[in-house]
């Protein structure tokens, strides 16, 4: 072991010693089979884990899930562990779907007001075989290639490894693979089987919170080839975040510049009735999730503000589009409708006499009360005394024309009335004659309607 990893190891024992005063820990995840096949739904990483209780006096621990794309098998349920008593906990993980995420499981000790959380990461290597990956490896004897998600890092960030393994062998292959290098939380070292052709390895990989920005190197050693990735750990990031009366501040607490990203997790109802000054930069999705992101750049001990106000705007438009056709369609709802229909019943020709009928219904949802129906015919006919249903109230003759009036006193919701009535026409009468339409008038909350039916067409020969 090297003079870094023995100072690494003295330093989690001395914290071990300092949370052993006061409080329960936990030793980092062990692995027993670190290896996951994608291809086979029943395959986990399979990981140990030993909770300590130094203390003397009784604690409950859970685990709460942190990776939400990642399926995790563990003892579900609060437990107890009783003082200057260690449980060894077994953990089983699997990526549930593609994804770039870390895969971290919280371990929570409480007693009373005393709370204690760890969070557990995990690297296991994860197995997929496809047909080419990166570029088209060639060959007769194994190759490899070697890809990394990002190469600027800070303290405490996780990146992927993704290592493409070519196998031109039509037998499987056992190979053993390595990762290691001054920033892991923990070296690499696996046993897997190779089946012919490419085959993807994932490694999600932690980096450690106490390493010193710098150059660095990751080592991927498969077999006898070996390939290096170089890597910088740029300066840690310490920065404070609250909000107090829809204002967000953001400090930076280092004695140096800070690049700095904020996400503000955003729903449809929060981006429409509210608006951020300044603006986000841009916006992003991820797992589902709106975000408002910001890119900052901090000065020493600067803080910067965003704050959060009602979208007066947003509001009237919602009015306008929501609010406006909703009265409408109510008031079109609440407004009468009165239909008017003319038709031609008989023509008795020998007699020279029509028969006319009209019908009015009420579709509205209220009665509507005291509806008068005129008639306008000209001088060429005449009325006669045969009216059926509903005689009319009278009739008079004004500009070359005869006009007919009736009056409903009411229609119920839905009802309909008929009026008909006879006609005589003169017998010089020839061709093709237009009949006015009938006309009803009423009155609905002090407003007057009119409504007119159909027009007829009359033919003589």
């Amino acid at each position: 072991m090297d003079k870094q990893k023995l100072l690494a190891t003295l330093l989690l024992l001395g914290v071990a010693s300092v949370y052993s005063v006061d409080a329960p820990y936990t030793t980092v995840p062990v692995p027993i089979d670190n290896v996951i096949h994608l291809d086979n739904s029943s395959d986990y990483a399979v990981y140990k884990v030993i909770l300590v209780n130094p203390t003397n006096e009784t604690y409950y621990y859970y685990f709460q899930e942190v990776s939400i794309s990642w399926t995790f098998i563990y003892n579900r349920g609060v437990h107890l562990i009783s003082p200057g008593k260690s449980i060894t906990e077994y953990i089983k993980i699997r990526p549930a779907k593609e994804t770039s995420e870390i895969p971290i499981l919280l371990v929570i000790f409480e007693k009373d007001d005393k709370k204690v959380s760890y969070p557990l990461y995990f690297s296991p290597l994860i197995i997929s075989n496809q047909k080419q990956i990166f570029e088209n490896l060639t060959g007769d004897e194994l190759g490899y290639d070697v890809r990394i998600d990002k190469t600027n890092l800070k303290p405490g960030d996780h990146i992927n490894l993704y290592i493409s393994v070519r196998n031109p062998s039509k037998d499987k292959r056992n190979i053993t693979i390595n990762i290691s290098s001054d920033i892991l939380v923990e070296n690499i070292n696996n046993s897997i089987e190779l089946k012919e052709g490419q085959t993807l390895i994932t490694a999600p990989i932690k980096i450690s919170k106490t390493i010193q920005p710098g150059n660095y190197s990751i080592t991927i050693n498969i077999g006898n080839l070996s390939r290096t990735v170089n890597v910088t750990v740029g300066r840690p990031i310490n920065v404070s975040i609250s909000e107090r009366n829809d204002i967000i501040y953001i400090t930076n607490l280092n004695d140096y510049e800070n690049e700095y990203t904020l996400k503000k997790e955003i729903t449809f109802t929060e981006k429409l009735l509210y608006k951020y000054d300044p603006k986000p930069d841009y916006e992003i999705t991820e797992n589902g999730k709106h975000y408002y992101v910001w890119k900052l750049v901090l000065k020493p001990g600067e803080t910067y503000t965003v704050r959060k106000s009602i979208n007066w705007f947003n509001i009237l438009i919602f009015i306008l589009l929501i609010v406006l056709p909703t009265i409408y369609l109510f008031l079109s709802y609440l407004s009468p409708k009165l239909s008017i229909r003319k038709d031609i019943l008989k023509i008795d020709s020998k007699n020279r006499e029509i028969k006319i009928m009209i019908t009015l219904k009420n579709s509205s949802i209220y009665k509507i009360r005291n509806i008068k129906v005129i008639e306008t015919l000209l001088q060429i006919f005449e009325p006669t005394d045969k009216y059926e249903f509903v005689k009319p109230i009278g009739s008079y003759t004004k500009g070359g024309k005869i006009y007919i009036k009736w009056l409903i006193d009411e229609l119920l919701p839905g009802e309909e009335r008929l009026i008909v009535y006879t006609i005589k026409y003169r017998s010089e009468v020839v061709g093709e004659l237009e009949l006015d339409p009938a006309i009803a008038e009423f009155t609905v909350f002090n407003n007057k309607y009119i409504v007119k039916s159909n027009k007829l067409i009359l033919r003589f020969v």
